[in-house]
């Protein structure tokens, strides 16, 4: 994303409240294995119920998301539901319909709890695959997937989305789909919308596979009460980590 900005350098230094607050960052060196548990841990039993569009674990009973009916961007809130270390979802399975040949189908899952792994496959109307994700191409320091894939002719392409390994446990996540090439990220507030930006780099934080201490290089907290919260940016992303704005008393985490 590209944009621009007045800043006089007369202003900057004054204007420019960055903390840079150490936070530990081990990658996944917590874990032995890109699909394993980390060492020592043991999934909390956990219950994780039907979400609302069950039954849609075949192309036949697939959420049909259609972009002229819903806009291009659709999320929706999901659960890979199961007991315990038992899943017993199929999968989840939306049919999208695209009208114009080259248009892109963007699709990205988010992790909500639970030990979350999860893997997209995109099928076109004859059944054949056509695309498929496990970690995501560009954070791949997760075990989020996104797929962008531009439709060589239009009609109805369906998509599963699934956990890596059927044997794991089930997880409560998030799924975006867009059909183009734009999803709008946003919260309530500017706060709320730089906690949501810091999640589409960072959204696995919390995920118990990777262990204890893993987690973006530092957090960047920047006043969202004047320009720092711009500026701030470009140091968060120089420090590999992710950005916050404050407000006089409170930094909005969700």
């Amino acid at each position: 994303m590209a944009g621009s900005w007045r800043k006089p350098t007369a202003v900057v230094a004054a204007l420019v409240l960055v903390l840079a607050l150490a936070v530990p960052s081990t990658g996944l060196a917590a874990a032995k294995s890109k699909h394993a548990p980390a060492t020592g841990l043991r999934p909390a039993v956990a219950s994780y119920s039907e979400d609302a569009f069950e039954p849609d674990d075949t192309t036949a009973t697939a959420k049909v998301f259609n972009p002229a009916v819903y806009g291009n961007t659709w999320t929706s809130n999901r659960t890979i539901h199961g007991y315990g270390d038992e899943i017993e979802d199929g999968g989840d399975w939306v049919a999208i319909t695209v009208d114009t040949t080259g248009t892109p189908i963007w699709v990205e899952t988010e992790y909500v709890s639970g030990y979350y792994d999860s893997y997209l496959r995109l099928y076109d109307a004859n059944g054949t695959q056509v695309d498929a994700s496990d970690d995501h191409e560009v954070w791949s320091d997760t075990y989020s997937s996104n797929i962008y894939y531009e439709c060589p002719a239009p009609g109805t392409y369906y998509l599963a989305a699934e956990p890596y390994d059927y044997e794991y446990y089930p997880y409560a996540y998030k799924l975006h789909i867009t059909v183009g090439d734009a999803r709008r990220v946003w919260g309530a507030n500017r706060y709320a919308t730089a906690a949501n930006l810091s999640k589409v780099m960072w959204d696995n934080t919390q995920n118990p596979w990777y262990g204890i201490g893993s987690g973006p290089g530092c957090v960047v907290v920047a006043s969202g009460l004047n320009p720092a919260d711009a500026l701030a940016g470009g140091c968060a992303r120089g420090l590999d980590g992710r950005r916050l704005a404050a407000h006089e008393s409170s930094v909005a985490l969700a």
